[in-house]
């Protein structure tokens, strides 16, 4: 373990769609709540995501967490 734990999210999918069925592409949304650091936070997150190769699905997204009454935090990320 590199520190202690700072947040924890827990959410659903909200939606699917296949964007392309040649590659094949599919877009994910999540909605999930939770705490940063005793804040209570909701996230909204976007990816999408291609398999590269058998078992391996790169994806890559972007989101927002909202917390607080007006704080706001966007974040870009990618996965293999």
């Amino acid at each position: 373990m590199l520190g202690e734990q700072i947040g924890e999210l827990k959410g659903k999918i909200m939606g699917q769609r296949v964007l392309d069925s040649e590659g094949p592409r599919m877009e994910t949304t999540l909605s999930s709540t939770g705490s940063f650091r005793g804040t209570n936070v909701k996230e909204t997150v976007t990816f999408v995501g291609t398999p590269t190769s058998a078992g391996v699905i790169h994806a890559q997204g972007h989101g927002v967490i909202m917390g607080g009454e007006s704080e706001m935090a966007t974040f870009r990320g990618r996965s293999v």
